[in-house]
């Protein structure tokens, strides 16, 4: 995991890890002081490669456990913060099972259900029984998550005050959706969702270069994806903007007029409201990043 400056565009290496482990996804408190990450590693013992929440600790890259796998058929990925500061929710993936292939998929989605810990690894509890990639409104009323069955992908809203979930994006508007994101104002909902579906696609025509000359570097890469905004009521969907990434995920600016979309074939800065995008080229990964106020 590193840093970056915006302002000042340069890598930093944060963490120290052992082996072969990996750091995939991560969480942080708004002015950094619990960050949490998903580490992937084999199963210790012996077992599938899979994900434990490692507590990190930014000033000296050090990482002490938070919440350790239960059994090798498991995998503790996507943790995002309640904004009650005490709580992190996370995705429970199930390692024993095929992938869920949806029509269209080119992710490989296992089952999972979100649950949540408390910040000292205690209280570990199931929040909804099916669902991925969770993050929290700024009020803590609702939560927006990800959700693959075989027949589609699809986003909803879960409200904390009843349970109640509402659907946002239904099951074959896109051929997958990834990486839900709250705006700092809790008004709108960012994603990221493939250029290739059943209802929702918007489909690169072939042009003369194209033939002459093989397919782009996001085509050569898999299917590119773009940035989408949706209003939290479930209104005004559109893509923000055309980037192309490889498998990207999207973060909110703190005060919610960019997004920064993190892929594997370059990264960009994008204007929420115009859709003007600025090209960070030698930025390249994959998995979720935060976006955190300087101070």
């Amino acid at each position: 995991m590193v840093w970056l400056n915006l302002e000042a565009p340069r890598h930093r290496p944060v963490t120290r890890l052992a082996g072969t482990a990996n750091a995939l996804e991560v969480a942080a408190q708004p002015d950094s002081s619990h960050v949490v990450v998903a580490v992937g590693a084999p199963f210790a013992g012996g077992g599938p490669r899979g994900a434990d929440l490692l507590n990190l600790d930014v000033a000296s890259g050090e990482t002490s456990p938070l919440l350790e796998r239960a059994d090798p058929s498991e995998s503790l990925d996507s943790p995002a913060w309640w904004p009650d500061r005490g709580t992190l929710l996370f995705e429970r993936q199930d390692l024993s099972g095929q992938p869920v292939g949806a029509p269209g998929q080119e992710v490989p989605r296992y089952l999972s259900r979100i649950e949540r810990v408390m910040s000292d690894g205690s209280a570990r509890g199931v929040v909804l029984d099916e669902g991925r990639q969770p993050s929290a409104s700024v009020d803590g009323t609702r939560l927006v998550f990800a959700r693959t069955r075989n027949t589609g992908a699809s986003l909803l809203i879960w409200s904390q005050s009843d349970g109640s979930v509402q659907t946002l994006v239904p099951e074959g508007r896109f051929a997958d959706v990834a990486y839900p994101q709250f705006s700092p104002l809790g008004d709108k909902i960012a994603f990221v969702a493939p250029q290739s579906g059943l209802n929702g696609s918007t489909e690169k025509p072939l042009l003369a270069l194209d033939a002459l000359f093989g397919p782009t570097i996001a085509y050569a890469h898999g299917i590119p994806w773009d940035p989408w905004v949706i209003n939290a009521d479930g209104n005004g969907l559109h893509r923000v903007a055309q980037t192309a990434g490889d498998e990207p995920s999207v973060a909110w600016s703190p005060d919610a007029t960019q997004l920064f979309v993190y892929s594997g074939v370059g990264s960009f800065v994008v204007d929420a409201t115009s859709g003007e995008v600025t090209p960070l080229t030698f930025v390249q990964g994959y998995g979720p990043v935060v976006w955190l106020a300087q101070t």
